[in-house]
């Protein structure tokens, strides 16, 4: 069982749909795995997928809980996009909302996007190697 909560990031699901399996399964059975609203959104905006990944897709939904964007979240996203702006540093919209959520909800955040989220205080970011070794 599940001894942690972990954010699975958008990447980590899609390489779970083009059949690079093990980062996303690794989660799902170590972890009481979430991904957050944002993911769901991006996920649900892709133009098209296989029938074996519309499938596979379902299967994440069933695995899984969505964190929500709350008022929470959404301050957390505000300071975060000011810090950003304000260092200078750029940070996609997606990215700031995903960060909002987890460090909201005090959840590590699993991701190959390491830079994207490198300067985001009070988030924990782990990527697969990360994980393999916990």
């Amino acid at each position: 069982m599940a001894d942690s909560r972990i954010c699975v990031d958008t990447d980590i699901v899609v390489d779970y749909l083009q059949g690079k399996h093990d980062a996303f399964i690794n989660a799902i059975l170590r972890f009481d795995a979430c991904i957050t609203s944002i993911t769901l959104f991006e996920l649900e905006s892709v133009a098209t997928l296989t029938t074996r990944q519309t499938q596979l897709l379902y299967q994440v939904y069933l695995a899984v809980n969505t964190l929500p964007f709350d008022d929470e979240a959404a301050r957390h996203t505000a300071r975060i996009m000011k810090e950003h702006r304000a260092n200078e540093r750029q940070l996609g919209l997606n990215d700031a909302l995903v960060a909002g959520i987890c460090v909201a909800a005090q959840v590590p955040l699993l991701t190959r996007k390491v830079r994207s989220f490198r300067y985001v205080e009070d988030l924990q970011v782990i990527t697969p190697e990360d994980l393999a070794e916990i």
